[in-house]
């Protein structure tokens, strides 16, 4: 039982350094700015998809800015709307399993 889970966290440790090392390579190529991948981040350490004001008051930069850079971010394929709660719009990352659109 306890390996068990130890080969659970593994794996889920071994998922997030996968990720992490997806947008440091973004980075490197030029492909996103240090604020997209900081809001890649946000999406990625969240258990739940992220709103746009909630990532606005993390990141300090206005819900405009984080609205432009969420849909550069989708158009390249690290991003989609997930859901939509009234008028707030729910945000995921998608992992570097998806690459840009065609």
């Amino acid at each position: 039982m306890i390996m068990h889970s130890i080969e659970i966290f593994a794996g889920y440790l071994r998922k997030k350094i996968d990720e992490r090392r997806h947008v440091m390579e973004l980075m490197d190529a030029g492909g996103i700015t240090q604020r997209q991948a900081d809001i890649l981040a946000c999406l990625m350490n969240s258990d739940v998809p992220q709103i746009i004001y909630e990532l606005s008051s993390v990141l300090g930069v206005s819900p405009q800015t984080i609205r432009n850079d969420l849909d550069i971010l989708i158009g390249k394929g690290h991003v989609r709307q997930s859901s939509k709660d009234g008028h707030n719009q729910r945000f995921s990352y998608l992992g570097n399993k998806v690459g840009p659109k065609a």
